[in-house]
């Protein structure tokens, strides 16, 4: 017989996990039943926590707009933990920010993942760090 967990236990469990290491964790069922509103819940318990929490909410009219959900993750990171990336990875995320205005050449994606993950590691240092994502079919390819 397959019991069944009350959601604020699997989230106290994922959240205790994360503390720990690298953790996933997927919130799936029909529309309407109340994801968005559980993985809100999750980011407020997450913050009391202590976890830094980098959040985006793509929509379909995102789709097409490249690193748009990226965008939406590092909106709320402080330029100290950006400071010091090598130049190329720190203009990779000034494009994805639109910081940068003087140079077109597209965002290489290579290098755009790096200065992410650097960003994170840096984050990660500090406190532990919470990257969720509501509705990830709704991405953009980049």
């Amino acid at each position: 017989m397959m019991r069944c967990v009350p959601p604020d236990r699997i989230i106290e469990s994922f959240l205790a996990s994360a503390r720990e290491a690298a953790s996933a964790l997927v919130l799936e069922g029909e529309a309407g039943i109340g994801k968005t509103t559980r993985w809100l819940l999750t980011l407020d318990e997450a913050q009391a926590g202590g976890f830094q929490v980098l959040s985006g909410r793509p929509g379909t009219s995102e789709v097409t707009l490249s690193y748009g959900v990226l965008s939406d993750l590092l909106a709320g990171v402080d330029a100290a933990t950006m400071d010091g990336l090598p130049d190329r990875q720190r203009l990779a995320l000034d494009r994805i920010l639109l910081r940068a205005t003087t140079d077109p050449t597209p965002t290489d994606e290579r290098l755009a993942a790096a200065a992410v993950l650097t960003v994170v590691e840096r984050m990660a240092a500090e406190a532990p760090v919470l990257l969720a994502i509501d509705d990830v079919q709704w991405l953009d390819t980049p």
